[in-house]
């Protein structure tokens, strides 16, 4: 299944606050989770699509000429010693890295779709987000993680 066929369902008042970056505020909706929100957690099965959006507004005063994105999807706790925590998920958990020059009031989406691998173990997972920007000619980074974690089973 395509990201593309998620598209029509985008919508940024159904998305999770991620963080805020120096006036950068990061949003987070997922897509592809069948069983829906359950409890505290987004449930997916093995061999789906779990697809998301990152939408990234710049709410401040400040106009940010170049920032650089990224997201990946990490392990935070799995039912098999070859997963280690903080370790990526396998395949392509990590999506491109995308920039984006965010004048005030500015928003910026990009989205990724990634296959759950079949022989992937039970885990939860989490979302992290990297922003890379300038300011005053000092380069500053910073990574979110998504306050919602994915159960894979």
């Amino acid at each position: 299944m395509a990201l593309t066929s998620f598209k029509a369902s985008w919508a940024i008042e159904n998305s999770i606050l991620v963080g805020d970056v120096n006036g950068l505020e990061i949003q987070v909706k997922f897509m592809g989770n069948e069983k829906g929100l359950t409890g505290e957690k987004l449930i997916y099965e093995k061999g789906k699509l779990l697809g998301y959006r990152v939408s990234v507004k710049n709410r401040s005063n400040q106009s940010f000429p170049q920032v650089e994105m990224q997201s990946s999807l990490h392990v935070e706790t799995a039912e098999c010693p070859d997963l280690m925590s903080g370790s990526r998920l396998p395949g392509a958990s990590i999506s491109p890295l995308h920039n984006a020059a965010l004048a005030p009031g500015i928003t910026f989406n990009f989205d990724h779709a990634y296959t759950i691998p079949d022989s992937i173990c039970p885990l939860k997972a989490q979302l992290k987000i990297r922003l890379q920007y300038t300011q005053r000619g000092v380069i500053k980074a910073q990574t979110v993680i998504s306050p919602l974690p994915i159960q894979i089973k």
